[in-house]
């Protein structure tokens, strides 16, 4: 298990108590160590955006003129996935009727058309999968996209002889894969205030890509995305529109 991981899951902890209060996470528990971990961030220029429409707000994962979204930045695995670059597509929604607000913390349902992940390899052969978006939540500058950490990632799809994409291949479809990803927007923006007619504001971000391994005693993913509150801004500034 990467250090990074370990560092998330443990303070993911107490976050995933409140979400866990508000009855929001309905994630199977799974046994992180056991399966693949890939830890991404967006490339220079590539970002994730929010257009508000008054009623709720749509956000999407623009990649840089290059066409790339994010980088592979380390793995639990072999590591030769590190390096490689990826895409997040579709369109992600959620309305201002469903948000729930406790304190700081505002959470909402999100709706996904179109999710997409592609990772391509060195021979320019694709992993592909179809992710949704779960949830969207924002606290103080931090958000953070499938904060339950539910298994949302199906359909993986590779060809190639990468080991990393191949293991995720392998894993994701046995037992189910989980993107989860993180943004910060200083000052800090609530999902009321993203929602809001007429705001567009895009920001870079990271995440992480893991593969649930079903065991009894085992880790809730459900404290991946809450765990980097507060730790996304140590990883990369936030850029707004």
């Amino acid at each position: 298990m990467s250090k990074r991981f370990k560092i998330l899951a443990r303070t993911g902890l107490l976050a995933l108590a409140a979400v866990a209060g508000l009855g929001l996470c309905h994630c199977p528990e799974a046994r992180a160590g056991g399966g693949l971990v890939l830890d991404i961030s967006s490339d220079v220029g590539a970002s994730i955006e929010f257009k508000g429409s008054g009623t709720g707000s749509t956000f999407s994962f623009n990649n840089n003129g290059s066409g790339n979204g994010f980088d592979v930045t380390a793995s639990t695995g072999v590591g030769d996935s590190v390096g490689l670059h990826g895409t997040i597509g579709g369109t992600y929604s959620y309305t201002t009727a469903s948000i729930v607000t406790i304190g700081g913390l505002q959470t909402a349902p999100v709706s996904t058309v179109g999710g997409t992940l592609t990772i391509t390899d060195a021979s320019l052969k694709s992993l592909t999968g179809t992710i949704a978006g779960v949830d969207v939540t924002t606290l103080g500058t931090d958000g953070a996209v499938n904060v339950s950490g539910s298994i949302n990632l199906a359909n993986v799809t590779y060809a190639g002889v990468n080991a990393d994409l191949t293991q995720l291949r392998n894993e994701a479809n046995f037992s189910g894969g989980v993107v989860a990803i993180t943004f910060q927007f200083v000052p800090g923006r609530t999902l009321t205030q993203l929602a809001a007619s007429g705001v567009d504001r895009h920001t870079s971000y990271s995440g992480t890509i893991a593969t649930a391994a079903p065991e009894p005693s085992g880790l809730v993913l459900g404290g991946i995305a809450l765990g980097t509150l507060g730790l996304g801004r140590r990883w990369r500034r936030s850029r707004v529109a």
